[in-house]
């Protein structure tokens, strides 16, 4: 059982990290926000910026519609802004813990 569970986690560590003999705890993290969160993340933003924007024209003028789709807006947009803000995060993190293991 425990080598299987170990079988598993290095095949799926040459998945996110190809051609690597010695793999950490931070590698897989970092590697797996970058290739695979973030992009999702993204996309998840995205349709809520496409969702507000529906909500917006289908509001037909009433303020209590357009208000609530202006505040989908606003915050989607913010959180475009912390996705795009979030790879420069990881980066400085991991340079200050590239010697450790979490």
């Amino acid at each position: 059982m425990k080598l299987a569970r170990f079988l598993s986690y290095k095949a799926f560590a040459q998945t996110v990290i190809p051609n690597t003999t010695s793999l950490t705890v931070n590698d897989l993290i970092a590697n797996a926000l970058t290739k695979y969160i973030i992009p999702m993340a993204a996309a998840l933003a995205v349709g809520v910026i496409i969702y507000g924007g529906v909500q917006y024209i289908t509001s037909g003028g009433d303020p209590e519609k357009t208000a609530k789709a202006k505040k989908t807006l606003l915050w989607a947009i913010v959180s475009v802004i912390i996705i795009v803000l979030t790879i420069p995060i990881v980066n400085a993190v991991m340079n200050i813990l590239k010697d450790k293991i979490i």
